[in-house]
């Protein structure tokens, strides 16, 4: 089981690690390995990555110990990006830019003209997406990726990354939309969790389509609570 920390702000958290500067200051800068595959790299601010590497002395002195959501506030504060002036227009291009590529990949294996669909992500088999006339006749297969989820009550997004449920492997390419994020100040693509309703999900599950490479669809499965939004790739037909 992955460790933990607890928070005296948010709470219990997956552990991430900056320098002392990043967690107390801001208009530092922030540099970290843009190629880590963690959603939440070690980070330090402009000075110190600027410096010789540090003694042991010295990063038991500097390394800070956060949690996930600190490590988001002290990059927020910290970064020297500026902030997209406008998100809602940015999601509405993007949106309308991943269009295309969505409806070409629901048109040509007749997604929504199927009956039944079923996902596997975590019963100790290989995941699988499958749509298909009945539960037990599939004719269309896809290997997929969780993006996120959207919870009704709570009326927020999280994304798919930041959920230590699902299996690193499920999440991993999504963290390109986070890096995406941190390079352009895109605040919701890079914070992991986010305030909206529905539409607002479906934005940003669609940026997916646009920024990771081999995703050929994004499909909504919907449940009592909410939504989970699923990326497909190798999408094939299958003899049913």
């Amino acid at each position: 089981m992955t460790n933990r920390i607890e928070c005296a702000t948010h709470g219990s958290s997956l552990p991430t690690y900056t320098c002392s500067h990043l967690a107390e200051g801001s208009g530092l800068g922030v540099a970290f390995d843009e190629a880590a595959p963690e959603p939440w790299p070690d980070a330090v601010c402009d000075s110190c990555a600027s410096e010789p590497p540090w003694t042991d002395a010295v990063a038991r002195e500097r390394i800070q110990l956060l949690c996930t959501s600190c490590w988001e506030d002290a990059f927020g504060r910290n970064t020297r990006v500026p902030r997209l002036a406008d998100v809602d227009a940015w999601l509405h291009e993007r949106r309308a830019r991943a269009q295309l590529r969505q409806q070409r990949w629901l048109d040509e294996y007749a997604i929504l003209s199927c009956a039944h669909y079923r996902y596997v992500l975590d019963d100790g088999e290989e995941p699988w997406l499958g749509f298909g006339e009945s539960e037990k006749r599939y004719l269309v297969m896809c290997d997929p990726l969780v993006i996120g989820s959207w919870g009704r009550r709570s009326n927020t997004w999280l994304w798919g990354w930041s959920n230590d449920h699902w299996d690193a492997r499920l999440t991993q390419p999504m963290i390109a939309v986070k890096r995406h994020g941190e390079l352009h100040g895109v605040e919701p693509l890079w914070r992991s969790e986010s305030d909206g309703d529905e539409d607002l999900a479906f934005a940003l599950a669609a940026t997916v389509l646009d920024i990771v490479p081999g995703i050929e669809g994004v499909y909504r499965a919907p449940h009592e609570n909410g939504s989970l939004f699923l990326a497909a790739r190798r999408t094939r037909h299958v003899a049913g």
